[in-house]
């Protein structure tokens, strides 16, 4: 364990707090630095919402391998906890705040990027790894920070399956 960590001795894994910084992989993701940004209550308990960098949420239930407490990185975000009609909280980084509309069946961010001239909303999933749009490139879709090969779908528009209240 990291002796530079925001620790409170008898914790023990899996126990963050709202605030702090944690590491971890698993057999999906090598390790990274994620501030736990909140939590989600579904009906298999607490799960930890995890935010990186760029405020992209995953969520874990913190008991992957490698798991610690970090001090601080040099990224910092503001984030913006959004009500969901759901009755949790979710938070999103405060530069999409005001578009956010909620989540697609895959639990993507859905903003609105534009009003139709019919009134409605064009809305459109973020990738996961940014919090992105997508774009097409030579090879497929990409996300528009990162560049990174991601799903089609990216590319597209959005359903909002959980929204927000």
């Amino acid at each position: 364990m990291n002796a530079e960590a925001p620790r409170t001795e008898g914790r023990v894994q899996g126990e963050a707090k709202t605030g702090e910084y944690v590491s971890y992989s698993d057999m999906a993701n090598h390790p990274k630095t994620v501030l736990v940004a909140g939590t989600h209550t579904n009906r298999w308990g607490t799960e930890y919402l995890l935010a990186n960098e760029h405020g992209a949420i995953s969520t874990s239930d913190l008991r992957q391998h490698g798991w610690e407490f970090v001090p601080a990185p040099e990224w910092k975000l503001d984030l913006v906890g959004i009500p969901m009609k759901d009755g949790n909280t979710y938070p999103v980084p405060a530069s999409i705040a005001e578009k956010f509309r909620g989540l697609d069946d895959q639990r993507n961010v859905v903003i609105a990027a534009w009003e139709n001239a019919d009134g409605t909303e064009y809305l459109i999933p973020l990738t996961r790894c940014c919090l992105a749009t997508g774009k097409g490139m030579e090879y497929g879709v990409g996300c528009r920070n990162c560049y990174q090969e991601v799903d089609p779908y990216y590319g597209g528009t959005a359903e909002v399956e959980a929204p927000r209240a």
